[in-house]
């Protein structure tokens, strides 16, 4: 989210992707689309998961977060109100407080 983001994280973030080779970042899209980790998700057993999912995220829609929030047995699942794929450099500070929640829970 270019509104929200510092745009030092914006810069650093937008020079990491320019200087990947355009065949790894093609590569990498390709496999990331066939790949489906839901199988694995029943591996967590009991161990607690945070999942911050940013509202905007066209990456990895929020729905699929959704939907794997529901399939993970103790998942906390928070949504960032106008977050992208990069909803922690987006908010920070919110992203931050609800880890902070999250671990103090687990204790």
């Amino acid at each position: 989210n270019m509104v929200l983001s510092e745009a030092a994280d914006m810069k650093n973030y937008i020079e990491g992707v320019i200087d990947t080779p355009a065949t790894t970042l093609m590569e990498h899209l390709i496999q990331w689309q066939k790949r489906d980790d839901r199988p694995h998700l029943k591996k967590l057993g009991d161990t607690p998961v945070l999942i911050c999912a940013g509202e905007r995220d066209v990456i990895t829609p929020i729905e699929m977060q959704k939907e794997l929030a529901k399939r993970i047995p103790k998942c906390t699942f928070v949504k960032v109100p106008q977050g992208s794929h990069n909803a922690h450099l987006d908010m920070p500070a919110f992203v931050n407080h609800k880890i902070k929640q999250f671990l103090r829970s687990q204790v």
